[in-house]
């Protein structure tokens, strides 16, 4: 299968996956960076993380939802991707890895970021770099948002507080799809 048809059979379906202009933003990004190795938190049903595997990257990818989780291992069978490299997991609670990462990429649940983060920060390498996507909340104001997805927002809002006041990090937001975070560890 190719990635294009993966794409427009996702979206038909409605699942949420990263924008095209994010690809394209991680396509250029990889290269010039030289990332080899990526640490994705929010597998969904892969199509990130296939996307990545594309470019000659290993990636570990972490999915809490059982049913999304096979999803995932039926799409990288359709690539030839080693299924073992998604691990069911909600990554709210710590869990070990070994391995160091050139970059961590978070794209699950919004509120939760922070708590991504304090758990899987070890595993970024010094100079690496942490994305985080949909820091724009899809261009909704906090102010329309019902009353559960506003406390999502305040969390998201207090994230970035949190990466924007973190002196181990150098941290830019772009205005790339739904927004995105971009940090690069600093050698402190």
């Amino acid at each position: 299968m190719e990635l294009d048809i993966l794409r427009k059979k996702l979206e038909l379906e409605k699942y949420p996956i990263i924008l095209k202009d994010t690809e394209e933003f991680f396509r250029n990004f990889i290269l010039d960076n030289k990332i080899k190795s990526i640490l994705e938190i929010g597998c969904n049903v892969g199509f990130s993380s296939i996307f990545f595997k594309t470019l000659n990257v290993s990636v570990t990818t972490f999915e809490k939802d059982i049913l999304i989780y096979e999803l995932a291992k039926l799409n990288y069978n359709d690539f030839g991707f080693d299924t073992r490299e998604i691990i069911l997991h909600d990554c709210t609670v710590p869990y070990e890895l070994d391995k160091k990462y050139d970059l961590l990429f978070i794209d699950a649940a919004k509120a939760s970021y922070l708590k991504f983060f304090i758990n899987f920060e070890k595993n970024l390498k010094v100079n690496g770099y942490l994305v985080c996507d949909n820091m724009n909340l899809h261009g909704i104001r906090v102010d329309d948002l019902k009353r559960n997805k506003r406390r999502m927002a305040k969390r998201l809002a207090s994230f970035r507080d949190f990466m924007e006041g973190n002196k181990n990090y150098e941290v830019s937001f772009l205005e790339i799809g739904d927004g995105l975070l971009l940090a690069k560890r600093l050698n402190i």
